[in-house]
């Protein structure tokens, strides 16, 4: 295994909560490496498919930096057993939004693509049932509230991981407009490079 070219961050959520934004913007950065795609979910439902597989989806080899922005990784459980598999600590990164707007956005994603037939309350109301059901689609589309207990994915992965490094922030400071660059330099200062996206 290539663990000397596995990430060393990860930004794993949490889903609805600018992640695609921040993507974009480390990926204008050529210090650091991101899959050319965003959600790779090598790690939380493609792990089968073999490390080589996933380093295939990275942009460049030349780099100071390489990392992974996928919110799956904080919500299905595969993802932090199968990192642990690969790595014995990393820096996380964690971006919290309200729960109830997370959800709501999510609901409006999931009916946008045409996966959701229900109006929010009856959504929510269904959950537990869709889960029960043990079936992958509802697990990804369907688990508004589910997502959004922060608290469990946070113990979750601070037991497996003790000696990590873990950045919390908050999708509202991103929004701002006035408070996006301290959001930005958060992030960089936490990933020891210099901040130059100016």
């Amino acid at each position: 295994m290539e663990i000397e070219s596995i990430p060393s961050f990860f930004i794993i959520g949490v889903q609805k909560s600018a992640t695609s934004s921040i993507h974009s913007i480390l990926s204008q950065d050529t210090r650091i490496s991101l899959p050319y795609r965003k959600e790779t979910h090598f790690f939380s439902t493609h792990f089968k498919k073999g490390i080589s597989w996933y380093l295939k989806m990275f942009n460049n080899n030349t780099f100071n930096l390489r990392g992974e922005v996928d919110p799956s990784y904080s919500h299905y459980p595969e993802a932090f057993v199968n990192l642990n598999k690969c790595l014995k600590k990393s820096k996380f990164i964690i971006i919290f939004r309200k729960p109830i707007d997370r959800a709501y956005s999510h609901y409006l994603m999931s009916k946008s693509r045409g996966y959701e037939k229900y109006s929010f309350n009856e959504a929510l109301k269904l959950e537990n049932e869709r889960l029960s059901d043990n079936v992958n689609f509802s697990y990804s589309h369907h688990s508004y509230l589910l997502r959004s207990s922060y608290g469990e994915q946070i113990i979750r992965y601070k037991r497996v991981f003790p000696n990590s490094e873990f950045l919390f922030l908050k999708y509202d400071d991103f929004i701002d407009i006035n408070n996006r660059l301290r959001f930005l330099k958060q992030i960089y200062k936490f990933l020891d490079i210099t901040f130059n996206l100016l």
